[in-house]
């Protein structure tokens, strides 16, 4: 999302009153590119921080806190790590959902509460955007979807008249009513007025009830999520051993004045490797399936 006009928001003390009131917390969640980061760190005055896509080599998947305060008062801007806008593969699940799994964490062991969950979408592109409903519904539980709002975000960079605007609203209400059963709040978010408009919902927010997260953390999952952080261990230094042993077979040349310990170390080395792959997979299988029973359980 591109700021510009940044001198007009430069007293940020005229656009906070909402921290008069209360603490709270909102989180920002949508796919890469949708400017949440952006919107997040001009909020608190930080105008140069980017965050890098899904992805990418510099891509970060943990959530990113921003904090402002006004006296005894604190906002908590919780930016989640945007991710790509394709349903992921089977090994890519525990990647994918992880950083919702450590809002959820921060959100928990927080002492103030939560008051918006965002969904920032592209206008015209709403169904694709969607796919992320799936995700928030495993992990905060169906019933906490009623509490979602909707931004269209870099609403200002799409030209519509009032007739098609009012049509993309419906649409996005109908699409998130079939999936959720919830009739979303819709925010409209333009490039240039992006922190007058989020902030005056802000405000709005002191005064509607807490959302409270339906995440029930029973024995089960406990010991899951457990042996699921066991498992990824063993999966990484099952890895990084096969690296090794591959780096190893590659740099070893054949020496005419040893050939016999040539031969037993090279085939040593081929025999770890070969009993390494199947127990990596073997590994990353478990982990899959603990993974999806952890989530199909999260979400009932």
């Amino acid at each position: 999302m591109t700021i510009s006009g940044q001198h007009v928001y430069q007293d940020l003390g005229r656009n906070i009153d909402f921290l008069e009131h209360s603490s709270f917390i909102a989180v920002f969640h949508g796919f890469s590119g949708m400017g949440k980061s952006r919107l997040a760190s001009t909020i608190v005055g930080d105008y140069n921080y980017t965050r890098a896509a899904y992805g990418t080599e510099d891509y970060d998947p943990n959530p990113k806190i921003y904090k402002i305060r006004r006296q005894s008062n604190k906002l908590m801007i919780i930016d989640v790590p945007g991710m790509g806008s394709r349903l992921p593969r089977d090994e890519e699940l525990i990647t994918w959902y992880d950083p919702m799994f450590k809002t959820v964490e921060i959100i928990k062991n927080s002492t103030i509460p939560l008051k918006r969950i965002y969904l920032f979408v592209k206008p015209f592109n709403i169904l694709k955007s969607m796919r992320y409903v799936f995700a928030m519904k495993r992990i905060y539980g169906v019933s906490v979807m009623k509490d979602v709002t909707i931004v269209l975000a870099k609403a200002d960079t799409v030209v519509w008249s009032p007739e098609v605007y009012d049509a993309e609203i419906k649409e996005v209400r109908r699409i998130f009513k079939i999936l959720t059963g919830f009739v979303p709040q819709v925010v409209t978010v333009s490039a240039v007025e992006c922190l007058v408009q989020m902030t005056q919902d802000f405000g709005k927010a002191i005064f509607d009830p807490n959302i409270r997260l339906q995440v029930r953390e029973s024995p089960v999952i406990v010991e899951t999520k457990n042996e699921i952080g066991e498992l990824r261990m063993n999966y990484t230094e099952k890895t990084r051993e096969l690296e090794d042993v591959e780096q190893k077979i590659e740099r070893r040349s054949y020496n005419p004045f040893s050939a016999i310990r040539y031969s037993v170390a090279r085939s040593s080395l081929i025999q770890r490797k070969e009993e390494l792959v199947p127990e990596i997979e073997r590994l990353g299988e478990k982990i899959i399936w603990r993974e999806r029973w952890l989530l199909e359980h999260l979400a009932k």
